[in-house]
């Protein structure tokens, strides 16, 4: 597996406007390309965290992008969300050179809690022409029972006491569709950072809508 540290796809953010890419060997590569989204409560942790993950992918065949993105607290809600679909786009406009060989065109998103959030309204948005799926682990995916159990991160992510439409903007089960892009999530029944309601709620309306999750 080859590293290749700090590509900047938004030079501007610095830091913040950079990612890793894992090389798979070649001779267990699937030609397939993965965005990977660290988690972190949307203000802390960064691309280094979620680095185990996107090794374990380029095990698996998988070359990965894993980025970091701008925090809330330094630069408010939406921030983080352009600057992860920011990241799609540069994959996908064939920006690295190295993944030549590889389809740019699609792309497996993956997070995991504020990053499994962020993986899924980059995917949603992206939709299925360009993502090849979502992977959500332990995902705020309704933001409602986070907010509700989590209330003093929502001031962090916006910047201020969030109002009612701020959230429905925010929240990725208000943008799942009968034809988004095939989704997997995976939530502890116990988990104690984000409620499991989160996901369940998802999982609920995507299926009502016959979205394949």
């Amino acid at each position: 597996m080859q590293i290749l540290k700090d590509i900047r796809y938004l030079p501007e953010n610095g830091f913040r406007g950079t990612g890793d890419l894992f090389l798979p060997e070649p001779d267990c590569s699937t030609g397939k390309i993965a965005l990977s989204i660290h988690g972190g409560g949307w203000a802390s942790m960064d691309k280094d965290s979620f680095a185990g993950v996107a090794a374990f992918l380029a095990e698996n065949g998988l070359a990965v992008f894993n980025i970091n993105y701008r925090l809330a607290g330094a630069a408010p809600f939406p921030a983080c969300a352009e600057d992860c679909l920011a990241a799609a786009d540069f994959v996908i406009g064939k920006n690295i050179p190295e993944l030549n060989g590889f389809d740019c065109s699609r792309l497996l998103v993956i997070g995991a809690s504020a990053g499994g959030h962020l993986a899924l309204m980059t995917g949603l948005k992206l939709g299925r022409k360009r993502a090849l799926g979502i992977a959500a682990i332990s995902a705020i995916a309704d933001l409602m029972p986070d907010f509700t159990a989590n209330r003093e991160r929502y001031s962090i992510l916006f910047g201020h006491e969030p109002e009612g439409a701020e959230m429905i903007s925010a929240s990725p089960v208000e943008l799942v569709a009968a034809d988004s892009p095939p989704m997997f999530l995976t939530h502890y029944i116990n988990d104690r950072v984000v409620p499991v309601e989160s996901s369940v709620n998802f999982i609920k309306k995507a299926k009502s809508l016959n979205a394949e999750v």
